[in-house]
């Protein structure tokens, strides 16, 4: 009777603790964003970049509705690609990126700034075996980006990451600056008129524009 009595006690105290724990704060949550990405508009290094998307998966662990601490923890992992010269620590880097695309678009179906990521990271994935990923991530790419144009043909990324896509294609299979001229030409455009939808919303790529219209304008 005592152990059935004190069962009860333990279950109706965990209760009132459960009861007593504050919903989101969303002030809180906002702070919390904005301070991890203006940590990661600053990181340089592969580490720094981790470290920012560990950040971001704490606040997406914490905050289960939103898609946004699940695309900044993605998109942490794509720069934190980008610097690694392994080929395996690429691809196990970009596993966590997928995962992270992934849980976005749980939250947020058919998100265009996720879809964008989702082209970015197959993209990423093909140099390091060209010749046998290409059946597999080429049509990944551009089935993201044309999902992406159609649920937001104002998103100047899609663009950015078509222009991407097309240059880093050889010419010999229809790639090059000649293709990939066009696509970066229509994210200039569209960046002119682009207001990102919050502090915390997606608003990278006008560097990266820049660096690649600068080698296909040469």
């Amino acid at each position: 009777m005592k152990t059935i009595n004190s069962l009860g006690c333990m279950l109706a105290l965990a209760t009132l603790l459960i009861a007593a724990v504050p919903p989101t704060d969303p002030a809180r949550y906002q702070k919390a964003m904005e301070l991890s990405i203006k940590k990661i508009d600053t990181a340089k290094t592969k580490e720094q970049f981790l470290t920012g998307a560990a950040q971001f998966e704490r606040i997406a662990q914490a905050e289960a509705t939103e898609w946004l601490p699940a695309y900044w923890a993605a998109y942490s992992y794509a720069m934190a690609t980008a610097r690694e010269t392994d080929k395996t620590q690429k691809d196990a880097l970009l596993d966590k990126m997928d995962n992270w695309v992934d849980t976005g678009l749980r939250r947020s179906a058919n998100n265009d700034e996720l879809l964008v990521l989702r082209a970015m990271s197959a993209q990423m994935r093909l140099p390091v075996d060209p010749m046998n990923r290409w059946m597999k991530y080429g049509p990944v790419i551009g089935q993201s980006l044309e999902l992406a144009k159609k649920q937001n043909p104002a998103n100047p990324r899609v663009d950015l990451v078509y222009g991407q896509n097309f240059y880093f294609t050889p010419e010999q299979f229809g790639g090059g600056c000649k293709k990939a001229l066009p696509y970066l030409q229509s994210a200039q455009q569209k960046w002119k008129s682009f207001v990102p939808a919050s502090s915390i919303a997606p608003n990278w790529g006008t560097q990266d524009l820049a660096h690649y219209l600068g080698k296909c304008q040469s």
